[in-house]
């Protein structure tokens, strides 16, 4: 299914970014994808009222790729008609984060 397809892509981008953020900070390995998230709230990267969000979405991504169970066409549904927002929050906040990091080495 299509949406499956772009649903999996956006959070896989969203994943992808988590993850190489905490390599590059040598923040303490993840006990699951959900926690990169949890490393990136701690270090004032995320806005801890879109936490949640991100990890539900990431959880979904799961649910899709590793196919977990049946999947839930009403929720991916939900979750898709507000994945653009949600990753243009994601991308907002990683962006200031690296405009901050700009700011405080000149």
């Amino acid at each position: 299914m299509l949406a499956e397809r772009a649903f999996e892509i956006i959070s896989q981008l969203i994943l992808d970014i988590c993850t190489h953020i905490v390599a590059t900070r040598n923040l303490p390995t993840p006990n699951h994808y959900a926690d990169c998230l949890i490393k990136l709230l701690n270090e004032g990267i995320l806005d801890k009222k879109y936490q949640q969000k991100f990890q539900d979405l990431i959880k979904m991504r799961n649910l899709i790729v590793h196919q977990y169970g049946e999947i839930n066409f009403e929720l991916l549904f939900k979750a898709l008609t507000t994945l653009n927002d949600d990753f243009l929050i994601f991308q907002k906040s990683i962006l200031t984060w690296i405009d901050d990091l700009k700011l405080s080495k000149s």
